[in-house]
């Protein structure tokens, strides 16, 4: 029994559904499934609206030289102040506008629209303007945080977890309705199931050949 279901596991380890084994199948069906109810954008936006006119300056912190930049682009283009020293980026601006301008970038890639790629560990596309904000903000919102500026650090924060995050997690994914996939989501879970128990009884039979008996 433990021969089967190890025979089982190597063939949930071969790309055999388009060059992707069954983990990365399955783990795409999921976020298929998921991605409408992780779209928290237009209660984003809304918050922005009711704060622009509200001035902030924050110190955001780039992962090099060259992002620094990209991030003064981004934060002009939103028309903020911004000047980069190294890997550093003073800012200075309406904090309703900035969180308008990244939920509007993230509603891009959130839909999935074209922008700049990059590849991450997993080979995956990932938009890199996004990359740049959510690096902007979430070093952002901890400078604001050490100044004891508690009420942007929040709205900094939430930009960060419920708007350019998920469309940087979602990028290339297409929705599905979990009524659509149903059958697929029902054949993943049940298969789950059984090979859980499949692998218990196999250490169970393994243990009871050696004469060890598992008792309460």
């Amino acid at each position: 029994m433990l021969i089967s279901f190890s025979a089982v596991l190597v063939f949930i380890f071969l790309p055999v559904f388009d060059g992707k084994n069954t983990l990365d199948e399955v783990d795409d069906l999921f976020n298929r499934v998921s991605k409408s109810s992780s779209d928290k954008l237009e209660d984003i936006e809304e918050e922005a609206q009711e704060n622009v006119g509200t001035e902030v300056s924050f110190t955001a912190t780039a992962d090099d030289a060259a992002q620094a930049e990209r991030i003064v682009a981004l934060m002009s283009d939103a028309g903020a102040q911004a000047s980069a020293q190294d890997k550093k980026v003073d800012v200075s601006g309406d904090i309703g506008e900035i969180m308008l301008a990244a939920t509007d970038l993230s509603r891009q890639a959130f839909d999935n629209e074209s922008m700049e790629v990059t590849a991450d560990k997993t080979g995956k596309e990932k938009p890199v303007p996004l990359y740049d904000w959510f690096t902007a903000i979430d070093t952002g919102q901890k400078d604001l945080q050490s100044a004891g500026e508690f009420d942007n650090q929040k709205l900094f924060l939430e930009l960060s977890e419920k708007a350019i995050e998920p469309a940087y997690n979602y990028y290339g994914i297409e929705e599905s309705s979990p009524s659509s996939e149903a059958i697929a989501i029902t054949v993943a879970l049940i298969g789950y199931v059984i090979y859980t128990l499949w692998y218990g009884f196999a250490i169970l039979f393994m243990f009871e050949g050696y004469g060890i008996k598992l008792e309460h």
